[in-house]
């Protein structure tokens, strides 16, 4: 139960960010900020935004102990990062957020991510994206994770 209110509340919290970013973006006379200049945003877009990636360990079931480890990249090179360790005792969680860049020729990208709660900086995050597969690097740990599919 704990596993899924958790993962429940990394999606409403990706939720509600791309809403926002939504509503502030379709104010501007569809991708004119009004002073004959594209929005930026518009511009941002690469091969892995609105993709989801997850790494898991432990109880399939995500009774104790496992790990879930999600990577959520969005619009605009927005990032939604959680993790929860249940196999440490006590438990573990990290939710955050930042922005990421891509480079699609070489297939690697870097992250600077920020506490959710409190807004300060984590740190920097590095990726290698290989098809379906990417190995996500942040604080010391490196994740295989798989694309998620809907």
């Amino acid at each position: 139960m704990k596993k899924i209110f958790s993962i429940l509340m990394v999606a409403f919290a990706m939720t509600a960010m791309v809403a926002c970013n939504d509503d502030n973006n379709s104010n501007n006379n569809g991708g004119n900020n009004g002073g004959g200049t594209p929005d930026p945003g518009t511009e941002q877009m690469d091969a892995l935004a609105e993709t989801e990636w997850s790494y898991s360990e432990g109880d399939e079931l995500m009774l104790d102990p496992y790990r879930y480890v999600d990577v959520i990249l969005g619009k605009h090179h927005s990032i939604v990062y959680g993790d929860n360790n249940h196999l440490s005792e006590p438990a573990v969680r990290v939710s955050a957020y930042g922005t990421y860049t891509y480079d699609e020729a070489t297939g690697t990208g870097t992250a600077t991510l920020k506490d959710q709660d409190d807004d300060h900086t984590l740190g920097t995050a590095t990726f290698t994206v290989n098809g379906e597969e990417m190995e996500f690097s942040f604080n010391g740990e490196t994740f295989s994770m798989r694309k998620v599919e809907y």
